[in-house]
C-alpha cells in the first residue's frame, strides 16, 4: 500500500499500513465503492510526535454494522481495535457515505534505565 512509502520513518507506520489496508478493504467490500466505477479516499494526518490519524471515506450503500450475522465482531475490525486501542476508532456516516477513522498513538519515550554502576 502507498502508506508504507508515505509514512517511511514514522514510528507507527507498520500499524498504519495494517489499519489502512483493513479500512480500504472494508470500503470495497461493504460499500458502493466496490461496485464498477466506485472509489474510496484514504486520508492520513501525522500529528508529530503525538499520534497519526487515518480515515477511509467510502461511497455509502446499505449501512453495515461491525458484527457478523451471528453477532460476532468482524475479524478485521477486531484487529483495528486491538492495534488502535479501545475508543480509538469508529464509523461515522449515512447510506450516502461513511468515514471509518482510527487514531494511532505514538509510543511514549521511555526514561533511560539506571544501571548498577
Amino acid at each position: 500500500m502507498f502508506l508504507a512509502g508515505v509514512l517511511d520513518g514514522c514510528p507507527v507506520a507498520g500499524d498504519a499500513v495494517l489499519v489502512g489496508d483493513e479500512l480500504a478493504s472494508n470500503a470495497v467490500r461493504h460499500s458502493n465503492s466496490g461496485k464498477p466505477g466506485g472509489r474510496f479516499t484514504v486520508r492520513v494526518e501525522v500529528h508529530e510526535p503525538d499520534y497519526l490519524w487515518i480515515e477511509v471515506e467510502d461511497e455509502g450503500g446499505p449501512l453495515w454494522k461491525p458484527r457478523s450475522p451471528e453477532g460476532e465482531t468482524w475479524h478485521g475490525l477486531s484487529i483495528v481495535g486491538q492495534v488502535t486501542g479501545e475508543g480509538n476508532w469508529g464509523i461515522d456516516g449515512t447510506a450516502c457515505g461513511s468515514v471509518v477513522w482510527a487514531r494511532l498513538d505514538w509510543p511514549q519515550p521511555q526514561p533511560p534505565s539506571r544501571g548498577n554502576d
